[in-house]
């Protein structure tokens, strides 16, 4: 998720229930940290969202934080990456790569993400591990609803 105007909470915590029901590990990152938009104060309303998931801020435009990441991706894992258009999903997979391997756009001029990646593809990191890149996706919706969250 990124930590502009998309900074989403209760879509952050459907796609955390998404990810424990399908038996996947979770890994919270939110990108575009160099942006600095209220960063604190997002990081205290998506603390209890997080709870017992490993969580990371990076930018991958400025700096190396986005090094944490590859950090994750051993070799012999396969990973995925889930979020809305323009979080910078394809930009840290670029990143990750080593170069431009994917083609990436700008935010549309209201900030919202732009549809760029349109299939699901896998790719394999210099490392050895696996990562899937997804299509930005509109809504994450729950099947079954009536029984809401367990936040145990």
């Amino acid at each position: 998720m990124a930590l502009n105007q998309d900074f989403n909470l209760p879509r952050l915590e459907r796609c955390l229930a998404l990810t424990w029901e399908s038996g996947a590990q979770p890994v919270v990152i939110f990108t575009k940290s160099d942006l600095r938009e209220n960063l604190d104060e997002k990081l205290a309303l998506a603390a209890p969202v997080t709870l017992g998931v490993e969580t990371l801020v990076i930018s991958s435009i400025k700096g190396d934080t986005w090094k944490y990441v590859r950090e994750l991706i051993r070799p012999g894992m396969t990973a995925a990456m889930i979020g809305s258009s323009g979080t910078g999903k394809s930009t840290l997979l670029n990143r990750l790569l080593g170069g431009e391997a994917i083609r990436t756009n700008g935010l549309r001029s209201d900030g919202k993400g732009r549809h760029t990646t349109t299939r699901r593809e896998l790719y394999r990191l210099p490392d050895g591990g696996l990562i899937v890149d997804t299509p930005g996706m509109r809504e994450f919706g729950m099947w079954d609803s009536s029984e809401g969250i367990d936040r145990r």
